[in-house]
């Protein structure tokens, strides 16, 4: 039944977003939509993982858990390397893929190129080191742990609902690239050769 249920979900999010593929978008709002996803992802998101923080780390008793300059120097590595990397993804995907990671405004190509060549997800690695990096350098404990579950949340609904839309949309020629190109952890090297023989 409950299965039953996230199917019948599923399936009216991939059409709904197939749909809005096949809209021609305006510069206007491409940008609106950047603009909302910048108000969840940078403020709104941040700001919550923060507050629950501070609340957490209170309540438990845990405050001042992540002692020590070396929590402050992994997290501006975190951000140093996570910021960058959430940037020039979305980037690619206006430039490139003349659309934004919004599913109301998607890319009108399956992006391959800059960050997607070395995995399938690099705004959502890029932002998951962001948040990490900021709550090593508040030090704050519970920080790590609600923003953990919250891309294990993130990541579940990727692999189960979106790269159905993207497979949906962009049938053989997603599945190629799914087959080369890791989930999440990117491949350092780059392939001369596909293993497809392309």
């Amino acid at each position: 039944m409950y299965d039953g249920k996230v199917r019948i979900f599923r399936n009216i999010y991939v059409r709904k977003c197939i749909e809005w593929s096949k809209k021609e978008i305006s510069k206007r709002k491409k940008i609106l939509n950047l603009i909302f996803g910048a108000i969840i992802f940078i403020l709104l998101l941040p700001a919550f993982l923060i507050l629950g923080g501070h609340y957490l780390d209170s309540l438990l008793y845990i405050s001042g858990i992540l002692r020590g300059t070396f929590y402050e120097i992994l997290g501006i590595i975190l951000v140093a390397v996570g910021w960058p990397l959430s940037i020039w993804s979305v980037y690619v995907q206006y430039a490139e893929g003349k659309g934004t990671p919004v599913p109301s405004a998607p890319t009108r190509k399956l992006i391959t190129s800059g960050p997607y060549k070395y995995c399938r997800n690099p705004m959502a690695l890029g932002t998951l080191l962001l948040y990490l990096g900021f709550a090593f350098i508040l030090k704050l404990a519970s920080m790590v742990f609600l923003t953990l579950l919250f891309f294990i949340f993130l990541f579940l609904f990727i692999k189960l609902w979106e790269e159905k839309e993207l497979e949906a949309r962009f049938g053989e020629e997603y599945r190629k690239y799914k087959r080369r190109t890791p989930f999440l952890i990117p491949r350092i090297w780059l392939r001369t050769k596909d293993h497809d023989g392309e």
